[in-house]
């Protein structure tokens, strides 16, 4: 079960890469999103080495071997889906407590 935190800050790092489309851009533009469409990466610019690394660790992105890549759409879904759900519940909690506590206070 992958971290929507560190999804999220993964995200954000690939978007630095300055000048260079980030291995999620890229595999999203070559349409690899199955083995079968598995390509290789530019992995030239700076860093994009280590987004690729984090972005395998929490399987956003798999290697299909032979140094090929796809882009796993489903778990980047599913990850994204975790994220918004608790922002949900802390946003419902704050309410909550804040209602709760002008209550109390007013």
């Amino acid at each position: 079960m992958a971290n929507p935190a560190l999804a999220a800050v993964l995200a954000a790092a690939a978007q630095k890469v300055a000048g260079d489309v980030s291995p999620p851009d890229q595999l999203r533009n070559a349409s690899a999103t199955s083995f079968r469409t598995a390509i290789e990466l530019d992995l030239t610019a700076e860093g994009s080495r280590e987004i690729l690394a984090g972005y395998l660790k929490v399987g956003h992105i798999r290697e299909a071997g032979f140094g090929r890549y796809w882009l796993d759409e489903a778990a980047l879904a599913r990850d994204h889906g975790k994220g918004v759900r608790g922002l949900k519940i802390l946003l419902v909690s704050l309410l909550i407590g804040g209602l709760g506590a002008w209550l109390l206070l007013g």
